[in-house]
């Protein structure tokens, strides 16, 4: 069975070197609070296309990057081969799986908009898996100018993106386990032809369980083409957790 995740990846960003804003608001977190990643063993749980899990790689990390859909490991794997970037281990698997299997412990676990945590259990395998932990997630819906008209027409309601922050939070606090967090703000534009954003949409309603043909999108969508183009504003706030 394909993973949701390997039909994202041909389109998923892809590490380049450059951090974005959020990633540079992102890691001035990290900085602050001491965290130095140089000669480290870190896992990146959810690594996905490597954009963060590389460019701590060039930090000086040793990384094991784990994710579950084999599309994007492979896109991570060129992009470390593209810029000559060391990856310790490629790994792919479910979180559950992994941490059942091995009894490996590092210098720090990392996440980062993954959906690997599902449940309680795997919340204290993560904090258990390393001395120190960075956790992100999101803080509120994602916010997107192309696909809530969609939404709304078919009258789909969005999965609920922030109550796993909610529950990795109210984890830490009943297990009075210290931490530090941050709210973090992102504002991006993306610009898609039609083809590319009926794929977009697509992918988005099947994650919320939901069945349109493409006909369908299409015909939505070609309303808001300008030029060709598709604007997409997408804005969300994340928190992150230093543990």
């Amino acid at each position: 069975m394909e993973n949701i995740w390997d039909k994202k990846a041909e389109t998923y960003a892809k590490f380049d070197t450059n951090l974005n804003e959020f990633g540079q608001n992102l890691f001035k977190f990290i900085e602050d609070e001491g965290i130095n990643f140089a000669g480290k063993s870190v896992i990146d749980i959810g690594a996905g296309t490597g954009v963060y899990s590389l460019y701590i790689a060039t930090l000086g990390a040793r990384l094991y990057a784990l994710d579950s859909a084999k599309a994007m490991l492979s896109a991570l794997k060129n992009s470390a081969q593209k810029y000559g970037i060391k990856v310790e281990q490629i790994i792919n698997d479910d979180f559950a799986n992994f941490t059942q299997k091995n009894e490996l412990k590092f210098d720090i676990a990392f996440l980062s908009m993954s959906p690997a945590l599902r449940n309680g259990q795997d919340f204290d395998m993560f904090l258990n898996l390393a001395k120190r932990k960075i956790y992100v997630n999101w803080a509120s819906e994602r916010n997107s100018s192309m696909l809530a008209p969609i939404f709304a027409h078919f009258g789909i309601k969005k999965s609920s993106l922030n109550l796993t922050t909610q529950n990795f939070e109210l984890n830490l606090k009943n297990k009075n386990i210290p931490y530090k967090s941050r709210e973090i703000n992102e504002r991006r534009i993306q610009r898609r032809n039609l083809s590319q954003a009926v794929q977009n949409a697509l992918w988005h309603l099947g994650v919320n369980g939901a069945n349109i043909s493409e006909k369908a999108l299409e015909n939505l969508l070609e309303k808001q083409v300008k030029n060709g183009i598709i604007t997409d504003e997408i804005n969300a706030t994340f928190k992150a957790f230093i543990i």
